[in-house]
């Protein structure tokens, strides 16, 4: 059974992009252990990261296999990652490698951003990634960070295991399934998603490592990259305002920022040139997100209030007022398109 999505995981609200031939291993893998579940045309390069999430919790569901993300990695190869993968495997160290991973991630999901952190012991990688937790991104992070254990193992041998593990989403009923895979610690419902090694093991120099080929590729690499049109930062930032709004958390500037992989002090700056705020952002969000929920007429208006993070319902009535030129009553139940300027 399809996972209904809500409607903020459309490619309309969350419009970053997944190389097809992701989709197509994850499905590949799915239809071996008897899936049904329909993939992107042969044509097509990329599809949208919400349809990349619909695959996950799809599979999932009709299989009933919640470790399926961890069997994927188990049969993972640095090559299928193409171009990507090339760049990693021809690096002279794991670290340059994994650099050069960080780098051009969005060659893989461009709707989301990935940060390293070094220091005299460790290196960490973390994944920011605007979609709210539901399934199926829950899934594909678990996925993701299976594969880079995996793919650092490629690189310098079975006995490089991660240091720990960090993931956002509560604890689940893989919690022990996952400990055993990354063979470390790993700590659910944590504020962030990382995945730490031992920087010595990533230091050493790999034999089959060249330097010239890898920077060679490493140019193409940059090319194809730069040809994904980055998404503008008030996109990015909508985006996360609306996860938290969708979570039940109040938008914070700090988190907001943390989450795009900057501090909040760059965030408001760069959000400043862009001519617009954080807070005119916080509202667009609210206002997008409260004509969802008018339309939909599930919830009373001051349930509505409530979700979206006003003190009452008076000051909602307020809001909508400035926002549509009319109370929320005149809204509920009306079709798209209807309410959307007066």
């Amino acid at each position: 059974m399809a996972h209904a999505m809500p409607a903020s995981y459309r490619p309309s609200s969350f419009s970053g992009t997944v190389a097809s031939t992701n989709a197509s291993r994850v499905l590949g893998m799915g239809r071996r252990r008897g899936a049904h579940a329909k993939g992107p045309p042969e044509s097509t390069e990329r599809i949208a990261a919400a349809r990349m999430f619909e695959i996950w919790s799809d599979l999932v569901h009709e299989l009933d296999a919640p470790g399926l993300p961890l069997e994927t990695a188990r049969h993972f190869r640095m090559e299928d990652l193409g171009l990507l993968g090339l760049v990693v495997m021809t690096a002279p160290t794991a670290l340059a490698g994994l650099e050069s991973f960080v780098r051009y991630g969005a060659l893989l999901n461009d709707g989301r951003t990935m940060s390293l952190e070094r220091d005299d012991r460790t290196v960490t990688l973390a994944l920011h990634d605007p979609a709210p937790l539901a399934l199926g991104v829950r899934l594909s992070h678990e996925a993701t960070f299976a594969q880079i254990a995996r793919g650092v193992q490629e690189l310098v041998g079975a006995a490089a295991t991660p240091r720990r593990v960090s993931l956002r989403h509560e604890p689940t009923s893989t919690a022990n399934v996952l400990r055993a895979y990354f063979s470390c610690p790993v700590e659910l419902g944590a504020d962030s998603d990382r995945i730490v090694f031992d920087r010595s093991l990533l230091d050493v120099a790999r034999p089959a490592g060249n330097v010239a080929v890898w920077r060679y590729l490493s140019a193409r690499a940059e090319a194809e990259a730069a040809m994904l049109a980055p998404r503008p930062l008030a996109s990015r930032v909508k985006d996360a305002v609306t996860c938290a709004i969708l979570e039940g958390k109040v938008p914070n500037l700090e988190a907001t920022a943390s989450a795009l992989g900057t501090s909040g002090r760059s965030l408001r700056r760069s959000l400043a040139t862009a001519d617009t705020s954080f807070r005119a952002l916080v509202d667009d969000a609210k206002r997008t997100r409260a004509l969802e929920l008018l339309r939909g007429a599930r919830h009373s208006v001051t349930r509505i209030a409530f979700d979206l993070g006003f003190c009452d319902s008076s000051a909602f009535v307020h809001a909508c007022h400035r926002w549509f030129g009319c109370a929320p009553s005149e809204i509920v139940g009306t079709p798209a398109g209807s309410n959307d300027e007066r």
